[in-house]
């Protein structure tokens, strides 16, 4: 029932995208495809040594090279400030029609200052194994709306792939100052990120400047006038008008199914992570995803966020870890390899990791899972992926104590159970 894609534990090769078809003429894939998720735009580089030229692309996927996305656990801890509950306020702000046209400047200048353009930086060593250079490069930019601030810090909520493959991040405000970021937290299961600005980098004049965006406490309707912002094509900020045009369209992208807003308001390369507002100025959604197919035309996605509030104060909330070097990196000691969401529902599971086997006297095995368990999440961070394990995994340390939740057969079903184990190394 399950492929084999992967035979070393902890260590992931490439990622395992599954191309939908639809009477062969629709696809769903990550680039280069009728349906397309519109990443963040990448600047791929030719690498001619001692030069370096830069050429801007459109869509790739975000796979591509070395992941250092992560997900962090969700500590209640710490609360920001200014949070969710404080910013569920309409903004009173209505479009009017004039002359046949609908007029959202009003809505969009009070909102605007919300939204910020992001610049994914990258170790060039990671991207250029010729070189020993350990520079910093662009690879990509995306956009992102601030979300929540607190004493010490500006948080800015996005979609994870525009930040996964990250150092830091470059963050540019509607005044055009530019300063540097870091991925605080994310679920990449949502594809929902924060990132961090420490707020001794923002001079003053930049936070009179700015504001926390305002979010909806309804969900859109059907027909309802949504306003896209965000840094296209890497032009900067810019604007696009629409309507709600579908509510939970099921949508499979890179083997990630969402349920998501559609909208005929146009998201393109480099909206991804942006606002989509109603007419009232409140965020109702993050830019996520388009249809590019000679077959359709004004298909494009959004996540809604009025139901993740949730999700997100615990993102806003969590602590921040840093990246662990690889000869310190804790592990599972597992043989694994994804489950699909149509596997999965099959048999009554989540999307996780299947346990093909478990390494001898390593810290899966000594705490009990073994064959056919299915790893769903660690410390409350969802598992979806060898990947996403991978990830999560390479900021903790051998020797840290997780907690791990799986299903495991009893009789002749699966059920849910959690275990904490302490990661081994990697020699088990």
């Amino acid at each position: 029932m399950y492929n084999d894609n992967y035979n070393n534990y902890n260590n992931y090769n490439q990622r395992n995208e599954t191309v939908y078809t639809d009477g062969n003429v629709h696809k769903w894939e990550s680039h280069n495809s009728d349906y397309a998720k519109p990443k963040k735009q990448k600047f791929n580089k030719i690498l001619i040594i001692p030069v370096v030229i830069a050429l801007v692309v459109g869509i790739v996927a975000g796979g591509a090279f070395t992941t250092i996305g992560y997900r962090l656990g969700l500590s209640n801890s710490s609360s920001a400030s200014s949070g969710l509950n404080a910013n569920l306020t309409s903004t009173g702000i209505n479009a009017t029609e004039v002359t046949g046209v609908v007029d959202v400047s009003d809505v969009v200048s009070d909102f605007m200052p919300a939204v910020v353009a992001l610049t994914s930086m990258s170790q060039s060593s990671s991207y250029y194994p010729f070189t020993n250079s350990s520079e910093e490069v662009a690879t990509g930019a995306g956009s992102g709306v601030i979300i929540a601030q607190n004493d010490t810090e500006l948080l800015i909520l996005t979609s994870y792939h525009v930040v996964e493959d990250t150092s830091s991040v470059v963050v540019k405000f509607c005044n055009d100052t530019e300063v540097t970021g870091s991925l605080k937290s994310a679920e990449s299961v949502e594809d929902l990120a924060i990132v961090s600005v420490p707020l001794s980098s923002i001079d003053s004049d930049t936070l009179s400047a700015i504001k926390v965006a305002a979010i909806s406490e309804n969900e859109p309707d059907v027909g309802d006038g949504v306003i896209v912002i965000g840094n296209a094509l890497n032009y900067g900020q810019s604007v696009t008008y629409g309507i709600v045009s579908a509510k939970d369209k099921e949508v499979t992208l890179e083997g990630s199914t969402y349920s998501l807003l559609q909208t005929d308001a146009a998201i393109n390369s480099g909206n991804s992570g942006g606002a989509v507002i109603n007419t009232n100025g409140e965020l109702v959604g993050v830019s996520e995803a388009r249809v590019n197919s000679i077959y359709a035309e004004s298909m494009c996605f959004a996540i809604p966020i009025t139901d993740k509030t949730e999700i997100i104060q615990n993102l806003i909330n969590s602590e921040a870890r840093q990246l662990v070097a690889e000869d310190k990196r804790g592990y599972l000691g597992i043989y694994g390899q994804d489950v699909s969401s149509s596997m999965a529902s099959s048999v009554g599971v989540s999307t996780g990791v299947y346990i093909k086997s478990t390494i001898e006297g390593g810290a899966a095995e000594s705490a009990g899972l073994s064959k056919s368990d299915v790893i769903t999440a660690i410390d409350g961070n969802r598992i979806s992926s060898m990947s996403d394990l991978v990830e999560t995994l390479s900021y903790y340390e051998a020797g840290e104590s997780v907690k791990v939740s799986y299903y495991t057969v009893e009789g002749n079903e699966y059920v849910a159970k959690t275990v904490e184990l302490t990661l081994g190394s990697a020699s088990k």
